[in-house]
Formats: structure tokens, sequence, C-alpha cells
């Protein structure tokens, strides 16, 4: 999803940086979600926590750093299908990827 949110920050429609984006794209952050607090480091991580949050950083930071190459094109929405289904605001998109349980697409109306 780091991609999609470097996609928004180019399209420009979305917001100028990246905590901008990433703010308008999370509903855990929106709702300050339990996830949220821990993300944040309001609530203490537990050890599974802070592994996952270590892999999330460095393949975040090897995404910036431009070692990993964009594997969704030019796509700035995207689902887990597997948990919510195909959304209603895909019908007409053009389904760009799928990377595990998430689907990007871009012509989003």
């Amino acid at each position: 999803n780091t991609f999609a949110a470097l996609n928004r920050i180019k399209a420009g429609k979305f917001g100028d940086d990246l905590p901008s984006v990433v703010r308008g794209m999370s509903s855990a952050i929106q709702t300050n979600s339990k996830q949220w607090q821990i993300a944040s480091d309001q609530i203490p991580k537990n050890e599974y926590e802070q592994k996952v949050f270590k892999k999330i950083y460095q393949t975040v930071t090897s995404v910036l750093g431009g070692q990993v190459e964009n594997p969704i094109g030019d796509a700035m929405h995207f689902e887990n299908v597997k948990a919510f289904g195909m959304p209603k605001w895909s019908k007409g998109a053009k389904k760009v990827a799928t990377l595990g349980d998430h689907v990007y697409f871009s012509g989003v109306k």
C-alpha cells in the first residue's frame, strides 16, 4: 500500500506529503483505533508487533529508496477482497495487480 500512497502523492489529489496521504487512506488512523494506537506508540508494542513494525519499516525504507520496483503501476486504490469482497467503487475501474489478498485498481471514478 506504500506504492498506492506514493501514486496518490504524484497525482496531487490526496495530499502533498506521505503522512497526509496515509492519514486519509486509513480508517484505522481516522478512528484512532487500537491498531493505530499501537502503530503510533500510544500503546506499547508486544514482541510480535515489534517484529511486524520492523519489517514494515524496512519495506517502506526500501520502497522510498528505490530498491523495490513498483508492482502496481499507477494504481491509487486497493481493497482486501478476501476480507471485504470486490468493492462497489471498483466498477468500471481497471484491475492492475493482485498482491496477496489485495487487488489494486486504476481509473477509479
